[in-house]
């Protein structure tokens, strides 16, 4: 098995589904996670599950969408404790970072993820250009 650990960001934004697919093409991405919530845009359908699965596999690339890694994050709601993420102003951000932190299940999933960018292309995708 290859020992590399290397996965790549991307986020959609408002990018022509020719322009995002080329970056895809570029770095020989061979599975896409979308870390999306919720995995539509209303300004944006070709960004919407579907129609984001049928053109990566015509490409031959693999979709994936794990809702566990979406934002949107509340205390009290997706987070029972105080934010240790006191760097960010906003308070969505912090109850984001103290999630991704504490979570048992996505230090699983990333573990998970991690394993498979040793044998394939893989890149996370969320919806902000610049993620």
């Amino acid at each position: 098995m290859d020992s590399k650990l290397e996965l790549f960001t991307i986020g959609h934004s408002n990018r022509h589904i020719e322009n995002f697919l080329d970056l895809l093409k570029k770095y020989e991405i061979e599975i896409l996670v979308d870390i999306r919530r919720w995995p539509s845009s209303s300004k944006f359908p070709h960004f919407n599950r579907d129609n984001l699965r049928v053109s990566l596999e015509s490409l031959g690339m693999k979709y994936m969408w794990i809702e566990s890694l979406g934002g949107f994050r509340k205390f009290g709601r997706d987070v029972n404790e105080e934010g240790i993420a006191k760097c960010f102003k906003g308070e969505s951000f912090r109850a984001y970072a103290t999630y991704m932190l504490r979570s048992e299940e996505v230090r699983r999933i990333l573990n998970a993820l991690m394993d498979l960018s040793r044998e394939h292309e893989l890149v996370l995708m969320c919806a902000e250009k610049f993620p």
